[in-house]
């Protein structure tokens, strides 16, 4: 049951896990414009909407980056996670019973105890 419903769901993944990497290889070149800073990490902020699980996608770039540039390190992690806490919360107050990354939680605890479709209800 559950590699159905990713196999439906989860098509976009792969193109999602591409523009991730495409994001953090430019992050990490010495030299990247003020300008593509910021699309990058509005880039990175909107990938980390795409799933509540990716919160953490603007964390994890901006300390692979940390190394190479700590500003940019810090831009990316903090503008990116702040941005994508801020559209979270705004999709939420725009519908906060039926918000689809909390729903989506109690569908995730339903295909992981191993319930048949008939027991879903």
């Amino acid at each position: 049951m559950l590699l159905r419903e990713l196999a439906a769901i989860g098509n976009d993944l792969r193109a999602w896990g591409l523009l991730v990497l495409c994001a953090a290889l430019v992050l990490e070149q010495p030299r990247v414009s003020k300008g593509l800073l910021v699309a990058l990490t509005a880039l990175l902020e909107c990938l980390a909407t795409a799933r509540i699980a990716f919160s953490y996608v603007p964390l994890l770039i901006g300390f692979s980056v940390l190394l190479v540039k700590p500003r940019r390190a810090l831009v990316v992690a903090v503008g990116g996670t702040a941005m994508a806490s801020l559209l979270h919360a705004v999709f939420w107050g725009m519908n906060p019973p039926w918000y689809p990354p909390l729903h989506l939680m109690g569908q995730a605890r339903w295909l992981l105890s191993g319930s048949s479709p008939a027991d879903r209800g």
